[in-house]
């Protein structure tokens, strides 16, 4: 085994540290934004699926990846939407409507029913998303593009 230097060392450790570092954003590169001003559109599910004026979880299809939003009906033309995503580790957040606030279950942080940061990491708001109502169906913006089907 070779003597390694003390130099030769913290080098390779600073090294090893920048090359681990770029590995989160490796991991998520299919969460990267959309190029500015482009909008895509993913369809969430049918409307008769989203009570009127509840927070509903819905999925975005496998072209979009990963990933979830809560979409509230305000009337069959009308929809709003949150992402799922805690902003401190991206751990999908879950809707306790007893007391009308979102919790991570990775870390705690709670956000009121409007998306809005209150307690724990991770301090942002959860995004808002466009919503639209179209055919009947619900749509939501993705921040990513789709992937292709090949």
């Amino acid at each position: 085994m070779e003597n390694m230097s003390r130099r030769k060392f913290v080098v390779s450790l600073a090294l090893l540290g920048g090359a681990l570092s770029v590995l989160p954003a490796v991991a998520d590169a299919d969460d990267s934004a959309a190029p500015s001003g482009a909008v895509y559109w993913a369809k969430i599910g049918p409307a008769k699926d989203f009570p009127v004026n509840a927070l509903t979880f819905g999925s975005y299809p496998p072209e979009f990846g990963r990933g979830g939003v809560y979409v509230k009906r305000v009337d069959d033309k009308t929809a709003s939407a949150l992402s799922a995503k805690c902003v401190h580790r991206g751990c999908r957040v879950a809707f306790q409507p007893s007391e009308n606030v979102f919790r991570c279950p990775c870390h705690h942080a709670q956000y009121s029913a409007a998306g809005e940061h209150l307690s724990g990491p991770g301090h942002g708001n959860l995004a808002v998303l466009l919503a639209k109502i179209e055919g009947g169906d619900v749509w939501v913006q993705s921040l990513t593009p789709p992937r292709s089907a090949g």
